[in-house]
């Protein structure tokens, strides 16, 4: 989005009616892809305990380890 305002600027170019329909359906995609990966991250970080850095396997990351056991879940 930011980028977006930048080209725009850099370009010299005007903010018309089609570039802020552009801009919010630039947002729309965006939000829509957060609230996705929200969905499908929520269980597995709902899930995780605290971690525990001095086991072995578990990088103490709360994030790390539920993106990587989705992630290895996921088939193509």
């Amino acid at each position: 989005m930011v980028g977006a305002v930048w080209i725009l600027y850099i370009n010299a170019d005007y903010f018309s009616v089609a570039v802020s329909v552009g801009l919010i359906a630039l947002a729309w995609v965006a939000i829509e892809t957060a609230v996705i990966m929200l969905q499908y991250l929520s269980p597995p970080m709902m899930s995780s305990t605290s971690p525990d850095a001095s086991q072995p396997g578990n990088s103490g990351d709360i994030f790390r380890d539920p993106i990587l056991q989705v992630a290895g879940d996921r088939q193509i």
